[in-house]
């Protein structure tokens, strides 16, 4: 592969576009058309007719301006506009430059211009070939980070793995190193936060984790990585294990003691908080009672004074004739 391909490429990826999509830098040189109507431009210039109708300076320009009619028969007075004409064009604006300090003494003004190149597949295809042979190949990128302090792995391109790859750490873990090193802060705001019941972590009360500490006493990611088995209806004593998950593991632990068991009503609370009001209600019972409870706390429909709904007054509102 020629290097002066890869040398065009390198430039074609690291330069300044100019705001333009895959720009085509051209090289330009002003042209100045006489003869215009006084009405129609405002620029001029006194032309020497006697000297190939070279333009005056600008101080005998002046000079001759102020002599109001008086002026040598050999000086015309015309009106001009410029316009800029096509001289070559470069992949990059360096080609560009390099062109000018080698032809630019066979040209007059001449200035560089970034066009756009909307629907020319054709020079876009080259480019970017061009530029694909000086991009650098990437290491493969792993799936998941792990913070340093909590161990907990977050996906690579989201905030907490963005912030593990920079920092070592989540912003979870991040936050609530800032809330202990900053106590005052924690007591003074104390009305804003809500306290994870599991990690101790302290989050805003307008935020999703908030809400969700309202409902199961923990943030989101404590209670989403909680040991849990659910419990047929059928018979409470026999676990449904195609729906037990376990903190850590996908086997059961050892010891029986280590699986806590959600009865109906947190099962039923929850389920609603997740729900719609289009929604039919899956559960009977107690865990209907629950579910429209939760349904009406997750609607913002009811809220209790302490941000919870105890079961008699739920029951009361809900259960009607049904609940047991």
């Amino acid at each position: 592969m020629s290097e002066k391909l890869k040398k065009i490429g390198e430039l074609i990826r690291t330069q300044d576009n100019r705001a333009t999509d895959c720009p085509i830098f051209i090289v330009q040189e002003q042209r100045r058309d006489y003869g215009y109507n006084p009405d129609w431009s405002d620029e001029s210039a006194w032309l020497d007719t006697h000297n190939d109708y070279n333009e005056a300076s600008d101080d005998l320009a002046e000079h001759l301006d102020s002599l109001d009619g008086e002026t040598p028969e050999r000086w015309q007075k015309v009106y001009y506009k410029d316009r800029w004409v096509f001289v070559t064009a470069c992949f990059t604006e360096q080609a560009c430059k390099d062109f000018i300090k080698e032809d630019g003494h066979n040209h007059g003004k001449l200035r560089i211009y970034a066009a756009g190149s909307y629907r020319n597949h054709e020079f876009r295809a080259v480019r970017d070939y061009l530029e694909s042979l000086a991009t650098p190949e990437l290491p493969p990128q792993p799936e998941t980070v792990k913070c340093h302090d909590c161990g907990h792995d977050w996906p690579f391109d989201d905030m907490h793995g963005k912030a593990v790859r920079e920092e070592g750490k989540c912003t979870n873990c991040s936050l609530k190193d800032y809330y202990e090193a900053n106590p005052d802060y924690m007591d003074l705001e104390d009305d804003r936060f809500k306290t994870c019941a599991k990690c101790k972590k302290k989050v805003e009360r307008d935020s999703h984790d908030s809400k969700c500490i309202e409902i199961t006493g923990q943030c989101e990611e404590c209670y989403q990585r909680r040991p849990v088995a659910f419990t047929k209806k059928s018979n409470p004593d026999e676990v449904d294990m195609t729906r037990v998950t376990f903190e850590g593991s996908s086997t059961p632990p050892d010891d029986p003691d280590d699986i806590k068991y959600v009865d109906e009503w947190d099962e039923g609370r929850v389920a609603g908080m997740q729900g719609a009001s289009d929604t039919e209600c899956p559960y009977e019972g107690k865990a209907k009672v629950a579910w429209l409870t939760g349904l009406a706390i997750g609607e913002g429909i009811l809220r209790g004074p302490d941000g919870e709904f105890h079961k008699d007054v739920a029951e009361q509102l809900y259960g009607g004739g049904s609940a047991e």
